[in-house]
């Protein structure tokens, strides 16, 4: 199997899709990570030895901000925007002050590391092109009975693939995550804490920023996995790859709200995959689940089982399919 994932890495790195794609994903996380320069709203910046007086010297000056616009007769809508925008801002550094936790700007490197989860869905998007392509470009290409006629079971061949396009993803999420870092350390300023600190439905909280981002990479990497996982057994069964792509994208992009729709009608719906394969939401200062009967050990179990469906039925019809 080695060598078919050899001949596979080969395949795949001469294709113009391979670099495309990179390049697309590194574009993005290169233009959302430095638009931080221009539309960061605090730029801000504390020294490590007289932060908490810097500190409370900005709160105090936001109060007094603040104070004189509450003053005016009539307040324009800009106006109160910025009245808010000060509260939040005062409410973040008073949360700092109480933890000893030093507070770093908008687009410091931790931040945008943490913001950057967002890009996952093109990541989805762009892998789901590769995945959904592994098995129908061999029927088109008519390589399909030299592969299966071969030293190599069908298994082995479909493990293969599967394991490349595993690669792929890990690929684009590596190379998402490296630019964005890159980006941060060449013209942003470096966290002075260990923590990050974030916003919830219960207001401010801080966390080890390793930990949350390890738990943030590995999470969205199963969701990518499922997401994949799904065109790649449809583009099996239909040996069509716009068919995988279509259905899949589908699946992703319109159950949100329809689960959403149904949550009030039927508890079914902590049974959907979809409800189920984000597990981020069980982060800190995440939405949390959509049925309060849900927790991460019974999505975990949901995933798990959704994955042999998807798996030991498309091997198995793979194995015993008249080509």
């Amino acid at each position: 199997m080695n060598r078919l994932m050899i001949n596979e890495i080969i395949v795949l790195r001469k294709t113009k899709l391979f670099y495309i794609l990179s390049s697309i994903i590194i574009v993005a996380a290169f233009l959302t990570t430095i638009s931080g320069l221009f539309f960061d709203g605090d730029t801000k910046s504390f020294t490590n030895d007289n932060w908490k007086e810097e500190v409370t010297h900005e709160i105090s000056k936001l109060k007094k901000e603040n104070s004189k616009l509450e003053k005016k007769e009539d307040i324009s809508f800009s106006e109160q925007m910025n009245i808010e925008i000060n509260y939040d801002q005062i409410d973040r550094y008073t949360y700092h002050l109480k933890h000893n936790i030093i507070p770093p700007s908008q687009s410091s490197l931790f931040n945008n590391l943490n913001t950057a989860s967002f890009l996952i869905i093109l990541v989805a998007i762009l892998s789901v092109l590769v995945s959904s392509n592994m098995i129908p470009k061999e029927f088109e290409y008519g390589t399909i009975k030299n592969l299966i006629s071969g030293p190599h079971s069908r298994i082995k061949l479909l493990l293969s693939k599967y394991f490349i396009f595993i690669g792929f993803i890990l690929l684009l999420m590596f190379l998402m995550y490296i630019t964005v870092a890159v980006v941060s350390l060449m013209f942003f300023d470096m966290d002075k804490s260990q923590y990050l600190v974030l916003y919830g439905s219960d207001g401010y909280e801080h966390v080890s920023f390793m930990s949350y981002f390890l738990k943030t990479f590995l999470f969205k990497f199963i969701y990518l996995l499922i997401i994949n996982t799904l065109a790649f057994t449809v583009s099996i069964y239909f040996k069509s790859s716009s068919l995988s792509i279509i259905i899949t994208l589908a699946i992703a992009f319109l159950s949100k709200p329809l689960v959403s729709f149904l949550s009030d009608k039927t508890n079914l719906v902590k049974f959907s995959i979809t409800e189920n394969w984000d597990l981020t939401k069980y982060l800190p200062a995440n939405s949390g689940p959509i049925n309060d009967s849900m927790s991460f050990q019974s999505s975990l179990f949901v995933i798990i089982c959704y994955m042999c469906i998807m798996i030991i039925p498309v091997f198995f019809y793979f194995h015993k399919k008249d080509i």
